[in-house]
């Protein structure tokens, strides 16, 4: 399908949903000779910002340095795969919903926005809403929402085996346990995170705890 789309921009989460949407989104850019935009967007609600100075400098660094390790990859990946080198890799720091419908749009001249359906947490759809779906509403540009994988497959949920969790103290500077918190968030599979007396339970998809090594 060709357009008049040439700046494309397509946000990742960590999720293979989103990965799927920029695999399908670099084969439109290519097939449109347009330039895509990979954004990953750091909430400012979940990095640190909100926990009263709990998540020290450090964590931060660690982060945006892990997120771009990990864009490039993905990015070296999809150039392989898609034949498309016009692809430049993005990060903020953010509300999620307003940087991807907005504000970058705004800053980049974006005419078209690729997104996935999902990738967020039933709990964080609960807490937050769904990105993809106040992308949609509010957006000024075009915006494609891809609900299927890449073989245009629709996605199974994990399966109830696959949910775990882990023990931590209760510290503010239990820097074990927020690592853990903020990497199972990045891959989309954070499920929850409960205080039990003197504890706080992180629960997770177990699956991706062990492709980790287990955070």
């Amino acid at each position: 399908m060709e357009s008049n789309y040439k700046t494309i921009l397509v946000p990742v989460d960590g999720s293979s949903q989103s990965e799927d949407a920029l695999a399908k989104g670099a084969q439109f850019a290519k097939n449109n000779d347009a330039h895509l935009d990979v954004l990953h967007v750091l909430s400012t609600q979940q990095y640190g910002y909100n926990y009263g100075g709990m998540v020290d400098g450090d964590v931060i660094n660690n982060l945006v340095e892990d997120t771009t390790d990990y864009l490039n990859k993905l990015v070296d990946r999809i150039k392989k795969e898609s034949g498309l080198d016009d692809i430049q890799i993005h990060i903020r720091f953010g509300n999620p919903k307003t940087v991807i419908s907005m504000e970058f749009p705004r800053d980049h001249k974006s005419d078209l926005i690729i997104i996935g359906a999902t990738g967020m947490s039933r709990l964080q759809r609960v807490l937050e809403g769904s990105v993809s779906s106040f992308v949609d509403r509010n957006a000024k540009c075009d915006v494609m929402v891809i609900r299927t994988n890449t073989d245009n497959k629709p996605y199974i949920p994990f399966p109830k085996d696959q949910i775990n969790y882990h023990l931590y103290r209760s510290s503010k500077n239990n820097c074990v346990l927020w690592w853990s918190f903020f990497m199972a968030i990045f891959r989309g599979q954070f499920v929850d995170l409960i205080p039990q007396q003197g504890m706080i339970k992180l629960v997770y998809v177990s699956a991706v705890i062990r492709e980790e090594n287990q955070l």
